[in-house]
């Protein structure tokens, strides 16, 4: 089996496989084999569909506002025929609402919902940006979304920009697991 590797570009291109270049998306069949994405702060995305396809990203907020998990939902829908109604997603490991305040430039690049923002000082906000994805995602028919509670600023095993500035990021991985034979 194979193993792909997302770039980190924090961009919104999804590649299917066979494809080459730099892309912070990615999906495949499960005989493809393994797909990974880099995070630190930033969300790990993840879905799978009942066919056996799934997808797996690295979206932050420019990856968000610029429509990556729209993106991923597409990319995934051109090559299965169930709907995203029937698929399954996950949030992984992030930065929390808590202690991701961000300014005016940021929150003047993408209409946010309003339930995702929080007040904070000067001005700034504090944006739930899984909650942001959620809310695409829901738009796009996707019901079924696990969200992560391990916050990468606060948890200390995991590595965190906002926390420690550059550092090494964490590997999402999916991996297919063999179907349970008959006992």
């Amino acid at each position: 089996m194979d193993w792909r590797l997302a770039e980190q570009v924090h961009g919104i291109q999804v590649l299917a496989p066979h494809q080459k270049g730099e892309a912070d998306g990615l999906i495949g069949p499960k005989e493809q084999g393994g797909m990974g994405v880099w995070s630190s702060d930033c969300l790990p995305l993840a879905i799978a569909t009942p066919e056996g396809w799934a997808g797996l990203a690295h979206s932050g907020w420019r990856g968000c506002a610029g429509g990556m998990p729209r993106n991923l939902v597409e990319a995934l829908g051109e090559k299965v025929h169930s709907k995203p109604e029937q698929w399954k997603a996950f949030i992984g490991p992030s930065i929390h609402q808590d202690h991701y305040e961000v300014d005016e430039l940021l929150l003047d690049a993408h209409h946010w919902p309003q339930s995702c923002l929080r007040p904070s000082r000067d001005g700034r906000h504090l944006l739930d940006l899984a909650g942001a994805v959620c809310e695409q995602w829901a738009a796009l028919g996707l019901r079924e979304v696990h969200r992560c509670d391990v916050c990468t600023y606060t948890a200390a095993n995991l590595h965190s920009y906002r926390r420690s500035g550059k550092g090494p990021n964490q590997l999402t991985v999916l991996y297919p697991c063999p179907s349970p034979g008959p006992d």
